[in-house]
This record gives C-alpha cells, sequence and structure tokens, in this order.
C-alpha cells in the first residue's frame, strides 16, 4: 500500500514538474534552447505570467534584453542537459567562438 502511494505522489510530483512543462512548451513552440517565454494569466503582480512561470529557471520574459553571452551560456547549458552531451571547457571555447562568428556574419539570429 505504501508503494502504491509513493509511486503515486512520484507520478504527480513529474506531472508538475518545471522540466515535464519546459518540454510541453518547447512542443508547443513557445520555449526553445533553455529559453521560455512563459504563458500569459497571472494577475497585474506577476506582470500578466502564468503563476506556474515565475521564478522558472526557463524563464526569460520576452521584453528583457539578455547578452549575448548569457544566450550563449543558456543554449550550451540546454545542450548538455537535454540532449545528454557532456562539453569538456574547450568544447565549450570552440562553440562560442563559432556561434559568435555564425552570428557576426548573419547565419544565425536566434543569438541576436
Amino acid at each position: 500500500m505504501i508503494d502504491k502511494i509513493k509511486a503515486l505522489f512520484k507520478k504527480i510530483r513529474r506531472f508538475f514538474s518545471i522540466e515535464r512543462c519546459y518540454t510541453e512548451m518547447e512542443q508547443r513552440g513557445i520555449s526553445a534552447m533553455g529559453c521560455c517565454s512563459g504563458i500569459v494569466g497571472g494577475d497585474k503582480t506577476t506582470d500578466y505570467l502564468q503563476y506556474q512561470c515565475v521564478g522558472c529557471k526557463y524563464n526569460v520574459p520576452v521584453q528583457t534584453d539578455i547578452s549575448y553571452e548569457e544566450k550563449t551560456e543558456r543554449f550550451i547549458t540546454w545542450l548538455e542537459e537535454t540532449q545528454g552531451i557532456t562539453l569538456l571547457n574547450y568544447q565549450k571555447e570552440m562553440m562560442r567562438e563559432i556561434l559568435k562568428k555564425a552570428r557576426d556574419e548573419g547565419k544565425i539570429y536566434f543569438l541576436t
């Protein structure tokens, strides 16, 4: 009986987890590469952002002007966490250089 209750709590916790929410938002096209703009809702105190989105580690409000470096770091973190890739420090540095060069040449736009 206790095992069934524990299993139920695990299902409930997984159902309401941040990772599940992020995956669902990614499937909807709202989030990508470790950044999510959140869902409209809430009230004036949350700037009409859904209550569950407040304090989320993936939340990047649309109006927020985050730097190119921050976007790059979020992208690298997203690769490591969601794609199961472990990058060494020199690989991260190479990726930063490649992304900067592609951005400067106008080949990618998500980091501008």
